[in-house]
């Protein structure tokens, strides 16, 4: 017999997060985006690792839930165009 397990995890302070990483982000000093190769338009990243804490969620349904607070590292990834401000664009926990 199968069962379904359901995993859920969310942040403490998500928006915080964001803005925090996209403004480390921005500190980043090198400017390659001064032209264009053909069609090609440059994209310039920046990576930041930081602490995240938030929930972790388990369970097959809400009775039999379980919530567990985490603290893990996390590496963030902005990018940002010739016109645009750096945008948070993926995650990746270290653990």
């Amino acid at each position: 017999m199968k069962h379904t397990l359901q995993i859920n995890a969310s942040f403490d302070r998500p928006d915080l997060l964001q803005h925090m990483v996209e403004q480390l982000a921005d500190t980043h000093t090198d400017n390659v985006l001064a032209g264009t190769i053909g069609e090609w338009l440059p994209v310039e990243t920046s990576s930041t690792e930081t602490y995240v804490s938030g929930t972790v969620s388990f369970g097959d349904d809400q009775s039999d839930k379980v919530n567990m607070p985490f603290i893990t590292r996390f590496l963030f990834t902005c990018l940002h165009d010739k016109n645009q401000p750096y945008h948070l664009h993926w995650a990746a926990s270290f653990n």
